[in-house]
């Protein structure tokens, strides 16, 4: 139940919007020390996908692989190759999953405004096939509790 200013007065002989004022500026708080984070991953990944650098082939394989999962639709598939293959700005040039990242991202960037919906999920869609997490190394079943603490550290 909601109360006005004055009966949360009347009830607790105090206003609650003090309360939740607080609670507020703290949740701000902990949401903007963590924006520092998120950047700071943002640069790693970018810096990655800058480092690895992509064939022809392996970019056309990307490419194929998105149209085949229904990340990109029929209609896109054509803007983004020759988006990959001759990037309209001199930073993409390079062949990269950066640059062929920018190519999918600028063959659908209008979808932002108009469904933004679908434009988060294909981007994430997107990431996740462009920079799949870090594969973790396989235990061995065979290993002893000691070696297992080791292989972790």
């Amino acid at each position: 139940m909601r109360y006005s200013a004055p009966q949360a007065y009347a009830l607790f002989g105090r206003t609650v919007e003090p309360f939740y004022a607080k609670c507020f500026q703290e949740a701000i708080a902990l949401a903007v020390q963590s924006l520092g984070q998120i950047r700071d991953a943002e640069v790693r990944r970018i810096e990655h996908m800058r480092a690895l650098r992509l064939s022809g082939c392996d970019a056309d394989s990307l490419m194929l692989q998105a149209y085949e999962r229904g990340i990109i639709s029929p209609r896109t598939l054509p803007q983004v190759i020759p988006a990959s293959r001759k990037p309209a700005f001199p930073e993409f040039e390079e062949r990269n999953l950066w640059s062929l990242m920018n190519a999918f991202t600028g063959a659908v960037k209008n979808r932002a405004t108009t469904n933004p919906q679908q434009f988060a999920l294909q981007t994430i869609r997107l990431n996740a096939l462009l920079s799949p997490p870090e594969p973790k190394p396989c235990p061995d079943l065979n290993a002893t509790a000691a070696e297992h603490a080791a292989v972790a550290l």
